[in-house]
């Protein structure tokens, strides 16, 4: 049982939470045709899904609830707003959300004009899908501060690498029906490399401690 204080968790104690956050998206996403034409859909949905007690987060009160949030003044939020535009692209993390924005507009120009079979469309959407995931779970290595929970991090990127390795085998999958699909593909293919090496450079920083 990992300690109730998260800033002692373990990348391993990470990885199992994670692994439950994945478990309770799953089952919001098995109950949603059962309720998805109810009113208040979500509402009811979740309330099934607290029944499940092996989805219950560690040390978090069950059902969840969100911590109050802070109210700024317009002028205060729009300061935050701008100081946030200029910091965020120096995070660690940044360049793998920047360089992943990249990759999904190949694989859309790939999935609108380039498919030529059911196959190859069930493929790049799920290559989509991925790099969706891949951009939600590097917003938060890049929100945390430099020395915020440096665990949650190597757990994250482990996740981006797993992920990018999966996108890989995918793409094998593709034809390269042209010229211009295969020189489509293969850019991508060093970009998903480059994503990769990125994601496991964070965690030699972190394992070194240059990063947090």
């Amino acid at each position: 049982m990992p300690s109730p204080l998260k800033e002692h968790w373990s990348e391993f104690d990470w990885e199992q939470e994670l692994r439950k956050d994945d478990a309770r998206v799953n089952a919001y996403f098995q109950e949603l045709p059962r309720f998805i034409d109810l009113p208040a859909e979500d509402e009811i949905i979740y309330r099934h899904i607290q029944r499940k007690k092996s989805l219950a987060p560690t040390g978090e009160p069950w059902p969840m609830k969100l911590p109050p949030k802070e109210e700024l003044s317009p002028e205060e939020a729009e300061e935050e707003r701008k100081r946030w535009d200029e910091e965020w692209q120096k995070r660690p993390g940044a360049s793998i959300y920047i360089l992943c924005g990249r990759i999904v507009r190949k694989f859309c120009t790939v999935f609108s004009e380039k498919t030529t079979s059911p196959e190859e469309a069930e493929h790049t959407i799920k290559i989509l899908s991925i790099l969706g995931r891949i951009m939600a779970r590097v917003t938060d290595v890049i929100e945390l501060e430099p020395d915020e929970m440096p665990a949650l991090k190597i757990a994250l990127c482990k996740r981006l690498s797993a992920d990018c390795n999966e996108i890989l085998g995918l793409m094998e999958k593709l034809g390269n029906t042209d010229e211009e699909t295969a020189e489509i593909l293969h850019l991508a293919r060093e970009e998903v490399l480059h994503l990769r090496g990125d994601a496991l450079a964070i965690i030699r920083e972190i394992r070194t401690g240059k990063n947090g």
